[in-house]
């Protein structure tokens, strides 16, 4: 017997509305076969993604945490350059000074001789 035979009986027996409503339900449940597949995939898919994400994540995390280490350690070195550059700043200031005197005092020889 054949498909539409069958529906034909089931239209006959159940009435119109009855049997509109199993034929969808029936195309509902081929079309359902047909995508399940499909589906499987999609679900196995996305299931990949997610835990290729979560690893990408943990290392992103692991990167911020060496660039943090990283930073702070700059920041030390930074603060020593800056420290030395004020103390050679300053003998430079002192040296300045002393050559000034120096440079009076050779001129004031000079012009005693």
């Amino acid at each position: 017997m054949g498909e539409i035979e069958m529906l034909k009986k089931l239209f006959d027996y159940f009435g119109l509305p009855t049997g509109v409503f199993v034929a969808a339900l029936v195309t509902i449940w081929r079309i359902g076969k047909y995508l399940a597949p499909l589906g499987h995939r999609v679900v196995d898919r996305h299931v990949t993604f997610l835990d290729e994400t979560a690893r990408l994540q943990a290392a992103t995390a692991e990167c911020v945490k060496d660039t943090a280490k990283v930073q702070a350690e700059t920041a030390g070195s930074v603060k020593e350059v800056a420290h030395s550059i004020k103390e050679t700043s300053h003998h430079v200031g002192d040296l300045s000074v002393a050559m000034k005197s120096l440079s009076k005092q050779v001129e004031s020889a000079i012009h005693r001789s």
